[in-house]
């Protein structure tokens, strides 16, 4: 089978074409801007399904890890292959499936952080001195967003920062447009669950919040257990612990692959193989 996504070093350029071509081959496929980058690059959502019960699911917010956004790229499209041709996939029947549930993908949270890892500090514009002076002249790794803020660090659980976190934390909670565009999508939406994948390290975790469903434990060990993961529970700052906090709802971290991050796109096919279930029984929960 010829992909559409391809195990290659991504910019947002590729990003935005691979959209395109996810969308020309799936028209049901929505796909849409939820807000703006820092230096005004979209943040893009792809959803599938039954828009009234649907999980979310996001990239790392970390710019150098561009490999969690292209595995969220390629499940995506899994997915519409499935729902188009009526295929199975890891034994599941997906129309069926998706008769009563929905996905939203969040693929490249970051896309300022992940185009300077990418291409260079040119792609911050007018700030690539400023980007270039706080990263040491490393631009690769650089995981930051535009602006330099740890965006990680940006959600409302602002308070639990520590001084050295506050200052990578940006000027106030929510104060980054990226953060932003995630948390009024969740808040809109209404999601029932919430995954961020991130590389590298082969854990999965469940998020702590106080009034979490009891069921939330044996659905993180299942996810762990299909993947081959470890699971703990965490309070580990970013999207998903934000998301257990004000939604008292379950979220999960998947970290993923061996190494450091980044991770090298040319390992997307190989990691993919390992947690396509996983991802998809995270959907179906």
């Amino acid at each position: 089978m010829s992909y559409i996504i391809k195990p290659y070093k991504t910019d947002y350029t590729t990003n935005i074409r691979y959209i395109e071509e996810l969308i020309k081959d799936f028209p049901f496929l929505n796909a849409e801007i939820i807000g703006r980058s820092a230096l005004g690059r979209g943040i893009f959502s792809l959803s599938l399904g039954k828009n009234a019960n649907h999980s979310v699911m996001a990239g790392s917010l970390d710019g150098r890890d561009r490999l969690s956004g292209l595995l969220l790229m390629l499940f995506t499209e899994n997915l519409c292959r499935a729902l188009k041709y009526g295929r199975e996939l890891c034994s599941v029947d997906v129309r069926r499936a998706f008769s009563q549930l929905g996905v939203t993908v969040i693929p490249f949270p970051n896309p300022d952080g992940c185009e300077i890892s990418a291409t260079g500090f040119e792609a911050a514009g007018g700030l690539s001195g400023f980007v270039r002076d706080l990263s040491d002249g490393d631009h690769c790794s650089w995981r930051y967003n535009g602006t330099g803020v740890d965006l990680k660090l940006n959600f409302s659980c602002f308070e639990k920062l520590t001084a050295e976190e506050k200052a990578q934390s940006g000027k106030y909670a929510e104060s980054e447009s990226e953060v932003r565009a995630l948390t009024r999508l969740c808040r809109m939406s209404s999601f029932r669950q919430c995954l961020s994948l991130s590389s590298a390290g082969e854990s999965l975790c469940l998020h702590k919040a106080e009034n979490i469903p009891a069921a939330s434990d044996m659905m993180a060990k299942i996810l762990a257990d299909s993947c081959a993961h470890t699971y703990h529970r965490s309070e580990e700052k970013g999207l998903s612990q934000w998301f257990a906090s004000e939604t008292q709802r379950p979220a999960f971290t998947m970290k993923t692959g061996k190494g450091d991050t980044p991770l090298p796109e040319n390992e997307l096919y190989k990691i993919y193989s390992e947690i396509e279930e996983a991802l998809l029984l995270f959907t179906l929960m």
